[in-house]
């Protein structure tokens, strides 16, 4: 039940008057001016207060308070060095307050706190700055966060946790009920648990043994732990996934229209299993296109609400991490039932589109079918057909299709741009890996129009499904993407006039023309993520709003429901269109339960995301350890006062050079040239500088790469002077490495990651 405005309104002001006092919720609803109020409404307004962080429940004392000058709730960051800072839940334009190693109580990094401050203004005496300093009252919610540790046995039967990581400095303590098993001096995977602290430990507990450091099976365990990836699935979802027959039914058949004869094709990577698209094109008189994008009806086998459908839910996506896919549905489903395989017939939803010769739609149609996908095309083979040299397997009405599929990319892509469709051209790191998931190269993942032809028929099909839903009121999740913040735009206004000042950017509406001008630079890269981390994240949303980086008014998720859950809502809503004739729910019914829903999937997508994104650091990181001491080429890509950020060539993973490492000069940051300068001789280190680094070392537990600069390299933007030089090497040699990465291929390989790239936007 989400709370209404009256009610916030009214705890606000009442909290701000005289008679406020700390309270329980049993006694806010017996104050006699209040009337009635629904404790369930209650509830979940003290709960929107304490995450906007202007009421906090203290656990210990069992009642609500709310925020005062002297004091307030924030998240603690503790430092190598032990001590902590604690940033406001709000935004607090006076910063962070430095916490002392003694007034950290029993609080751990990532931890909920209640600080009060200081009486005098210390200051950061022992971090050396200036600025608030306080003490931990009491720890509000313990951080889930899971930590690597070696558990120590200790007198009692219980023991400790001595963690590994920097950042998890303080030992935790585990009752005997919560070791799982584990003896003394294993290594462990643990986390925080609520609970009082034992003699000053926060209390924590035992995940599992933790596997043999730098190893795939170490890393896998740690991102799902730290991620709650779900990895097995429920014996009753199995089973339910099992009971379906093999084939389709002559009743389901007759009530499908037959597509079986239509060239439908999948293009995929070439370790796929779940295909979930198939695609194909006719060409029709004056230009036009009619393009068919059949994607396996997922929602045929799981209805809203049964057991696989809230299994499905939880997971929200499938997940999909170097070495390993951690799927939404079960496999009997996703890889087998609903994947379009070739040669077999399989059910699916096809979007039909009438195109004209500028790719603008001329006519929307809908049908659930029953196909044959004609080919499994990967997209190496795909884009040797479009280069005109098809593998012999590929008839000559295949090669045709392809040619003209790629035809309809051009038409579409164009459309996109002309639109004014922000077309983001980033590297991507793929990871080669042997049979047993070890990383063997690590290098830049090779973009094909393949991969265009596909996206643009999935952009397509999601637009025109959106519009389809908007015409018959069809309550769905939308994909959204709202424009970038004004203070965000700044920021990047500001970088652009200094990198590419020929690059003239003013406002939103210059960004297409403005990425034509820096695609050919040598900052482009930089350039690009500086873009991409100006903009707002895409999510999913009841309402339907224009997706800024496509330019498009109408978008939904529709062309993936085996690994998504928003396109799986997308077709269970046609569902139900399609059995009551148009009759179904309307938006307006559905609304309550859509907005939680799209706040759901978000944050399940945002945690996949994060979860593939760290697997593939530590996997970078634990093959790069093998290359300490070899230098690399790379590019300046963030530049702070303590130091810059370079992003390897070929290996495109970040490594820092710390500015303490620079000696020929003390160094400086300048925010407006986006650089570090020297102070006596005026050399300077700016953002997207080109330059030669040595790889110092590598710490997978903390995931840092240590770097150290050696030089710019010739053709850099450049101030005076020639740049900063590193301390000079003494005895210790210098390998020469590869610049980035090599491209030696061994048997039995495979790469990390899926390359879904079709339609993530």
């Amino acid at each position: 039940m989400k709370p209404s405005a009256e009610l916030l309104k009214a705890i606000r002001t009442w909290y701000r008057s005289d008679q406020y006092r700390p309270f329980k919720t049993s006694e806010l609803q017996e104050l006699p001016d209040w009337g009635k109020v629904d404790p369930n409404e209650l509830e979940e307004a003290l709960g929107e207060l304490e995450n906007l962080g202007e009421m906090v429940f203290l656990f210990a004392r069992g009642w609500f308070c709310t925020s005062r000058e002297n004091w307030f709730v924030g998240t603690l960051s503790i430092a190598r060095r032990g001590f902590g800072f604690v940033r406001s839940l709000v935004v607090d334009p006076r910063g962070d307050v430095f916490i002392p190693i003694r007034r950290l109580r029993d609080a751990h990094h990532g931890d909920r706190v209640l600080v009060a401050l200081e009486s005098r203004r210390k200051g950061h005496q022992e971090y050396g700055g200036e600025g608030r300093s306080g003490k931990i009252l009491e720890v509000i919610e313990r951080s889930p966060r899971v930590f690597p540790g070696y558990y120590r046995e200790v007198h009692g039967g219980g023991g400790v946790v001595e963690p590994a990581r920097h950042e998890s400095v303080r030992e935790v303590w585990i009752d005997p009920g919560f070791r799982s098993g584990v003896e003394d001096g294993d290594r462990v995977l643990a986390r925080l648990r609520q609970g009082t602290a034992v003699d000053g430990l926060p209390p924590g507990e035992v995940l599992c043994h933790w596997a043999p450091e730098g190893t795939w099976l170490a890393d896998l365990q740690m991102v799902c732990a730290e991620h709650e990836l779900r990895e097995e699935f429920p014996r009753e979802v199995e089973e339910l996934a099992e009971k379906f027959p093999e084939q389709i039914s002559a009743a389901e058949m007759a009530e499908r229209v037959d597509r079986r004869d239509l060239p439908f094709v999948t293009i995929d990577p070439i370790d796929a299993k779940d295909f979930d698209d198939a695609i194909c094109a006719e060409a029709l008189p004056e230009g036009r296109f009619r393009l068919g994008v059949a994607i396996a009806d997922v929602s045929h086998f799981v209805s809203q609400g049964d057991p696989i459908d809230q299994e499905a839910l939880l997971r929200g996506t499938s997940v999909y991490i170097p070495g390993k896919t951690i799927p939404m549905l079960p496999e009997r489903l996703s890889n087998g039932l609903c994947s379009l395989r070739p040669h077999e017939d399989r059910l699916a939803k096809i979007a039909w589109m009438e195109l004209d010769a500028k790719g603008q739609f001329l006519d929307i149609q809908l049908e659930k079918a029953v196909i044959r996908s004609a080919h499994r095309f990967t997209y190496e083979e795909a884009q040797a057909t479009i280069d005109g040299s098809a593998p012999e397997s590929v008839g000559q009405d295949l090669q045709e299709q392809i040619i003209l599929l790629n035809q309809l990319r051009q038409v579409l892509l164009n459309r996109r741009l002309r639109q004014g469709s922000l077309q983001l051209d980033i590297e991507e790191m793929k990871l080669v890996l042997d049979d047993e998931g070890e990383v063997i190269d690590v290098i830049s993942r090779e973009q094909l129009a393949a991969h265009g032809l596909v996206e643009e028929c999935m952009l397509a099909a999601n637009e025109a499904v959106a519009t389809f839903a908007s015409r018959h009121e069809l309550p769905i999740l939308r994909r959204i993407h709202s424009p970038p913040d004004e203070a965000e735009l700044d920021k990047f206004i500001k970088l652009c006039r200094v990198l590419v000042p020929e690059a003239i950017v003013n406002s939103v509406d210059d960004l297409p023309q403005m990425m034509g001008v820096v695609a050919d630079s040598d900052v482009a890269p930089v350039v690009f993520f500086a873009l991409l981390r100006s903009l707002n994240r895409a999510e999913y949303s009841p309402t339907k709003e224009v997706h800024f980086a496509l330019q498009k008014q109408e978008y939904c998720h529709f062309t993936s429901p085996i690994r998504r859950y928003p396109d799986l809502q997308v077709h269970q809503t046609l569902d139900r269109f399609f059995l009551t004739g148009g009759a179904g729910p309307t938006m307006s019914q559905e609304s309550v339960t859509l907005h939680e829903l799209a706040e759901t999937c978000s944050t399940r997508e945002r945690g996949a995301e994060a979860a593939e994104r760290d697997m593939s650091r530590l996997r970078a990181i634990s093959w790069l350890k093998h290359r300490v001491g070899e230098r690399f080429s790379g590019m300046v890509t963030s530049v702070r006062d303590q130091g810059f950020h370079v992003r390897l060539d070929g290996v495109l993973v970040d490594g820092f050079v710390h500015v303490s490492k620079l000696r020929d000069d003390h160094y400086v940051f300048s925010e407006t040239q986006f650089a570090l300068r020297g102070i006596n001789k005026g050399n300077m280190i700016r953002l997207g500088d080109p330059v030669e680094i040595e790889l110092e070392g590598v710490d997978p537990l903390q995931r840092d790469i240590d770097l150290r600069y050696l030089h710019t390299r010739p053709g850099a933007r450049r101030g005076r002077g020639s740049g900063g030089h590193a301390e000079p090497r003494s005895s210790r040699s210098s390998k020469k490495g590869r610049h980035g990465s090599g491209k030696s291929r061994q048997s039995n390989q495979k790469t990390g990651g899926r390359g879904r790239r079709k339609d993530r936007r």
